[in-house]
């Protein structure tokens, strides 16, 4: 099943799909202001967000991660984990969506 969520990243507003298969939800990607292409992201933990990948580069160089859990959630920028979507919605509750540009790193 195909959940489209929209969300708010450090680029303005975007829309998140993901591919529901049981428990896991594939990211098909981040769109953001209606462009044509999909953003390419990570996340910035807040409260109530523990980070997955604190020895990652990107995390180490760019203060974003790529895995993060809030609760039995785990957000990931390629593959998610819930028992429900509406856990992945309370979990992006929890960190900021960061958006970037690998060309310009």
């Amino acid at each position: 099943m195909k959940h489209e969520l929209k969300v708010k990243t450090n680029a303005g507003p975007g829309v998140l799909t993901l591919v529901q298969q049981g428990r896991k939800y594939a990211v098909i990607g981040l769109v953001l202001n209606g462009q044509a292409e999909s953003a390419v992201f990570g996340f910035r933990a807040k409260a109530g967000a523990t980070i997955l990948d604190e020895s990652s580069d990107s995390r180490q160089c760019l203060g974003i991660t790529h895995r993060v859990q809030v609760g039995t959630t785990i957000l990931d920028s390629t593959e998610m984990r819930a028992i429900c979507v509406e856990d992945i919605v309370a979990a992006l509750a929890h960190v900021q969506i960061a958006c970037y540009n690998p060309e310009e790193i």
